[in-house]
């Protein structure tokens, strides 16, 4: 900061590209965390449905290898979902910061053109 407590130019730019950043993260987070909750919960509820369709001796609560296999399809599904959100996120992020630099390599082009046409 400079004496008087004003912000430069620069800082406050960095503070908002940091905020932005913090701002994209959480948001991406919690998108990833409910997204692999969810695929979780529909991984383990099929696997369940599968068992009981084909498990002839049906019983409540499942047996240990039956809960063992639900809980490897329920962290399965997890990561599966939590992975395709976050490809998805980061897509997002790419092309929004690629929509950013064609603006900021288009907008001297554009300032010269009409330059030019002045003329």
């Amino acid at each position: 900061m400079w004496p008087g407590g004003k912000k430069s130019k620069g800082e406050a730019d960095m503070l908002g590209i940091i905020g932005h950043l913090l701002g994209t993260v959480v948001r991406a987070f919690f998108k990833i965390v409910l997204a692999a909750l969810i695929c979780a919960a529909i991984g383990v509820g099929v696997a369940l449905l599968l068992v009981h369709a084909y498990v002839t001796p049906w019983q409540w609560p499942p047996s240990t290898l039956t809960t063992i296999a639900l809980v490897a399809v329920g962290l399965l599904s997890a990561f599966v979902g939590g992975a395709i959100v976050l490809m998805i996120e980061a897509v997002r992020v790419l092309l929004g910061a690629a929509g950013t630099a064609i603006g900021d390599v288009a907008a001297p082009i554009k300032a010269v053109e009409h330059d030019l046409g002045k003329r």
